[in-house]
């Protein structure tokens, strides 16, 4: 029986390996496809390589339930189709003596996973976003591209059609950096500068409107320039939850609960805010919770996929990988639809998000149970 399990656990090794490099690497080729496009546009090759290294971390939440769940059905799957399934059941072999080891190895990824997902993930998301948003002011003119919405610059979204060094076309810019109230800005040719951390717009043939709060009304003007104050300064991304490790998402959820229950026996406050406040102080906390128990729940998925993932190869009967492969997609497919839709519910305290996120594992558990008891 060692001997078995032994030559079940090496083969499940080999193939988790060999999966987790090509997935990590097909996951990967996007990245490097925008890393190139950026240093061909003038980016920093320094500030792209920072950003391809920080983003790797963040890629094995996938690739190694991936990795696992590919591993055992190409593993069971070949087993299954060779006839050895069969051959160790008609020698009494308890099958779920030769997928304990497996099991073992998926509960110590499941605790690699949740690991990861709670102190390595979170700080690859946050330097991720950072790097963004210094890209994003620090590389000047270099980001902009025709024909794509960017919105780069604090309070404006701007899309042009088309642009010859300096010179932007058909330019249409929707500003709301004042007041917070939408203006639309169009003009047929603009030509942009940067001057110490501002841009600068001297722009042709220009329709606005509204023109002012006082002015409502849409103006036109042969030449006009507009200046974007401070676009070029350095930014910082402002945390969220998905970049919080652990002990600061722990803290962060005693805080908001300690504010909740302030402003419920705040007797300063009015009824009609009181309830505002507490609206919004639910919705926030919902959402970190949410996220706390995604991280769990995303973080026990190796184990689950590989207890799901045996059953299923003995069943499929065939000997090619792809049919692995494809089943393994599925899954995945499936499984990821199901945390993605749950992960949107997060400010919906009423739908109690928090735990419909384990509804993916759960359900891909109760199914492993059942196939695993039907193949003893």
């Amino acid at each position: 029986m060692n001997l078995l399990q032994r030559y079940v656990g090496g083969s499940f090794l080999s193939a988790f390996i060999l999966g987790m490099l090509v997935l990590t690497f097909v996951l990967s080729v996007g990245l490097l496809v925008k890393a190139m496009e950026l240093v061909v546009r003038g980016l920093s090759p320094a500030l792209v390589l920072r950003f391809l290294l920080v983003s790797l971390p963040q890629s094995f939440t996938f690739t190694v339930p991936l990795s696992a769940l590919v591993s055992a059905l190409l593993v069971f799957g070949r087993l299954s189709a060779d006839g050895e399934i069969n051959a160790m059941k008609a020698c009494g072999v308890n099958i779920w003596q030769v997928m304990l080891p497996l099991a073992g190895m998926g509960v110590l990824m499941s605790i690699l996973s949740v690991y990861i997902n709670h102190q390595i993930s979170p700080q690859s998301h946050f330097a991720r976003r950072s790097l963004s948003a210094l890209a994003s002011s620090g590389a000047g003119l270099k980001l902009l591209q025709p024909g794509h919405f960017i919105q780069e610059f604090p309070g404006m979204t701007f899309w042009f059609a088309r642009r010859e060094g300096n010179e932007l076309f058909n330019l249409l810019i929707f500003d709301k950096s004042k007041n917070n109230r939408n203006r639309e800005i169009r003009a047929e040719r603009a030509r942009v500068e940067i001057r110490g951390d501002d841009v600068w717009l001297d722009m042709r043939q220009v329709r606005i409107e509204p023109f002012s709060d006082t002015h409502p009304g849409a103006v036109t003007a042969e030449r006009l320039t507009h200046v974007i104050p401070d676009a070029m300064k350095p930014r910082q991304y402002k945390p969220t939850v998905s970049s919080l490790k652990y002990g600061d998402l722990k803290q962060d959820l005693l805080n908001l609960q300690r504010e909740t229950e302030q402003a419920r026996h705040s007797g300063e406050l009015l009824p009609a805010e009181r309830e505002l406040i507490l609206a919004d102080l639910r919705k926030r906390i919902s959402t970190a919770r949410t996220e706390f128990h995604r991280r769990i729940a995303l973080g026990l998925s190796p184990l689950v996929f590989i207890l799901l993932g045996m059953p299923l190869g003995i069943r499929s009967h065939r000997r090619e990988s792809n049919v692995g492969i494809a089943i393994s997609m599925g899954v995945m497919v499936l499984y990821y639809s199901l945390l993605i839709v749950t992960k949107t519910l997060g400010k919906r305290p009423e739908f109690y998000p928090h735990a419909l996120i384990w509804l993916p594992t759960l359900i891909c558990g109760v199914l492993a149970w059942v196939l695993i008891r039907k193949n003893q």
